[in-house]
């Protein structure tokens, strides 16, 4: 990997040519572990991300971690034909379903929302599922948006800690604008 990882790196380029050397080594997993921490108070935006063309319209589960054969803690779960369950108004899906997108939105995160978070595609076959495992943090507000580190977690997950904090009703993190069917990108729009 080129890019050194800096404690301090707040340049956009920066951030972009990280994520883009994690993801040229990610190309070739079907788990993509992304770890995010953002400001109480505001919505946190967790993109999962499938192929319609190439595997049609999939049942899609969001939940607090990835089961076995399916999201354990569902939080909300679809269909080929939209979504069937949800356990809050406070969590809802955002993006083109029809074309695979399946953004998880969190309203007005609490610090209770912190941990872990699994988008699990099912796609026939055995262990084809597409899983990508998000570790939310949510922190008290402050005027800071920095690189934190990447941690391996294991040999098939990597997880790209990237903290966005900023003022209360403000804040929010975007992963959306996949390079590879398999692989999330991850930006923020904090002011």
């Amino acid at each position: 990997m080129r890019a050194v990882f800096d404690s301090h790196v707040t340049g956009a380029v920066n951030v972009v040519t990280v994520i883009q050397d994690l993801l040229l080594w990610l190309l070739w997993t079907r788990v993509l572990c992304v770890c995010l921490s953002l400001a109480e108070g505001g919505v946190a935006s967790l993109s999962c991300q499938y192929s319609v063309k190439r595997f049609g319209l999939s049942r899609v589960c969001w939940g607090r971690s990835c089961g076995t054969f399916w999201c354990n803690n569902i939080l909300i779960q679809t269909d080929d034909h939209g979504v069937i369950s949800k356990v809050s108004d406070r969590y809802r899906l955002t993006g083109d379903v029809l074309d695979g997108q399946m953004d998880l939105d969190i309203v007005a995160v609490r610090r209770t929302d912190s941990g872990p978070y699994c988008c699990r595609v099912d796609i026939d076959g055995i262990f084809n599922d597409k899983k990508v495992i998000m570790n939310l943090r949510v922190v008290k507000a402050t005027d800071v948006t920095e690189l934190l580190a990447a941690t391996a977690l294991s040999s098939h997950c990597v997880c790209l800690c990237v903290a966005v904090v900023s003022r209360p009703h403000q804040p929010r993190m975007n992963t959306s604008g996949p390079l590879h069917p398999d692989a999330v990108l991850v930006s923020s729009s904090a002011p």
